[in-house]
């Protein structure tokens, strides 16, 4: 059941991905006005990746004090992992040797990858008081990080057998897997000057941890004898797990918190600065750890065992042998120490430039993450408004792991409601066996 309840949520996340809306001002003895008389607000439609902020909507009304979205994105990238890899391994389907030597043959010898995938609800309240929003929310959420070198995916792809008289060196290897629940309360104020408006936002959450794997090897060696006659293995690193265990104990133990910031500054409408930092938090792991550690030159001479490819992974079996005894006879001290994991925070900067009486905004910015070798993101998004309540939009980037990314975005006002919907990443979600990211986002919103 909770496989089916986790895969549900993460088709509906995989058809999703929000970005910035636009803003619009309304008269103020008017509800929700015709779509003929929208006027956009230029600088709120920025950002190529936006859909974890919780400060962005499609549109705003100032007028009309309730909003309701339905919200969702995903987004993947490696520099060399491509992402049917990734998709194979979620949905637990095997792999075709056309597939395996495809993405072999895209590997680096160093390999990073990422991947983010939230679904959920967010309310907005307007008060005219204090020019603003009060905000609530709740997100289902998964986060996936991994750095390897290409050994290190061949074992797994291939099996040991090709490493006969050889050694592997697991050194600087990577994982970590979170699912977990954010719950979120927040503002978004204006603050009015004469020659610019400031626009501030700040979001709290409570972080409900469901499952966490994590896994970093500072220094390690995998050896395997001739004919697969035994396995040597010299280990320098940790492994924790939680085990979850009663939901109500979890809800009390596997906790956390994490913040939003964002910052705008727009100049008459000639042009605007913004700044936002979102998911900077942390998650403490207290229900039933499990933790695998060794450090210095730690030995295991483990006999009689050939590993075959990854998709016996997939059902928590490793050429017929369960994994927990392989740990238990690899990594023999087990302990059950609490630990915490990091949430990698992303810190964007953008700057919003219209032209062609305001019927084009062209938008370009940096975007940052705190990961192993993972470059800045830059990236020019350029918006084009067919009619006020119509926005088209391409997205040119280089950077992250995946490097060069083309985007494209669509979004659509009606009376009452409100679609967002695009992908920051065409060439990864059209063709996952061909490129290396892949993203897709989806924001249905009403107004009352």
């Amino acid at each position: 059941m909770n496989k089916i309840f986790y895969v549900a949520l993460s088709l509906i996340a995989f058809s999703a991905k929000s970005q910035d809306g636009v803003m619009v001002d309304l008269k103020p003895d008017s509800v929700v006005p015709p779509a003929e008389k929208v006027n956009h607000y230029l600088f709120n439609y920025t950002q190529p990746s936006d859909f974890l902020n919780p400060f962005t909507s499609n549109w705003d009304y100032e007028s009309t004090p309730n909003r309701f979205e339905i919200v969702g994105g995903l987004e993947g990238n490696s520099n060399g992992l491509n992402q049917q890899f990734v998709w194979n391994i979620l949905g637990n389907k095997g792999y075709t040797s056309k597939v395996k030597y495809k993405i072999r043959n895209g590997l680096k010898t160093e390999n990073g990858y990422e991947d983010n995938t939230t679904a959920g609800v967010r309310y907005k309240y307007y008060s005219k008081k204090f020019n603003g929003f009060f905000t609530a929310g709740y997100n289902f959420r998964t986060m996936r990080l991994a750095n390897f070198n290409k050994e290190v995916y061949e074992l797994l792809l291939y099996g040991n057998a090709m490493f006969e008289n050889k050694t592997v060196d697991l050194s600087g290897t990577r994982f970590q897997n979170s699912l977990y629940n954010q719950f979120s309360l927040g503002f978004y104020k204006n603050i009015k000057v004469k020659s610019y408006t400031i626009s501030l936002g700040l979001n709290a959450s409570f972080l409900h941890g469901m499952n966490n794997q994590s896994l970093y090897v500072n220094k390690g060696t995998l050896f395997t004898a001739q004919d697969g006659e035994y396995i040597d293995l010299i280990y320098d690193l940790r492994y924790d797990q939680n085990q979850g265990g009663d939901k109500r104990k979890r809800e009390k133990a596997d906790v956390g918190m994490s913040g939003d910031m964002f910052l705008r500054m727009d100049f008459n409408k000639k042009f605007a600065f913004s700044f936002s930092i979102v998911d900077i938090g942390a998650i403490n792991w207290r229900t039933q750890p499990r933790n695998y550690y060794g450090s210095g030159n730690d030995t295991v001479h483990f006999k009689g065992i050939e590993f075959t490819d990854i998709t016996n992974i997939t059902s928590s079996n490793l050429g017929g042998v369960k994994v927990d005894s392989i740990l238990k006879s690899f990594l023999p001290t087990q302990h059950s120490d609490k630990y915490q994991t990091f949430l990698p925070f992303t810190l964007n900067f953008t700057v919003s430039k219209p032209f062609w009486k305001d019927k084009i905004v062209v938008n370009a910015g940096i975007q940052y993450k705190p990961l192993y070798k993972y470059y800045v993101y830059g990236f020019v998004k350029t918006n084009y408004f067919v009619k006020p309540d119509l926005v088209t939009s391409l997205t040119l980037g280089y950077g992250g792991y995946s490097k060069f990314n083309v985007g494209i975005e669509a979004a659509k006002h009606w009376r009452y409601f409100d679609l967002a919907i695009g992908t920051n990443n065409l060439i990864g979600t059209v063709a996952p066996l061909a490129y290396t990211g892949t993203s897709a986002y989806l924001r249905l919103g009403v107004n009352f």
